[in-house]
């Protein structure tokens, strides 16, 4: 009953009034989800997806490491197993070297 005694002025007023605190508080929330999500995309990128990357590579050497030592026991010749070794080798180091950059 109090609102249908105020003028029409009165009451488009308090309307558009409440619409804007509406609008100013939707803003005020998205603005924190955003910065929220910024943070969690930067935590994405600098950190989860550079690990990520290093355990592929791992496991790229590992597979490397895994067919390597099948072709050695394979092949015929000397120099075929010793440049099988040495593939093992190169993959044994760059598994070192991921797993130190951690």
């Amino acid at each position: 009953m109090v609102f249908a005694s105020m003028k029409i002025s009165t009451r488009l007023a308090s309307g558009f009034g409440a619409v804007i605190v509406l609008l100013a508080i939707i803003t005020t929330i998205s603005t924190l989800e955003m910065i929220t999500l910024k943070h969690d995309v930067d935590d994405l990128v600098s950190d989860k997806f550079a690990k990520t990357s290093l355990a592929n590579n791992i496991i790229l050497n590992n597979n490397v490491i895994a067919r390597a030592m099948r072709n050695s026991l394979l092949v015929k010749g000397k120099s075929d197993i010793a440049k099988e070794l040495d593939r093992i080798a190169v993959s044994t180091r760059t598994i070192k070297e991921d797993l130190n950059k951690t």
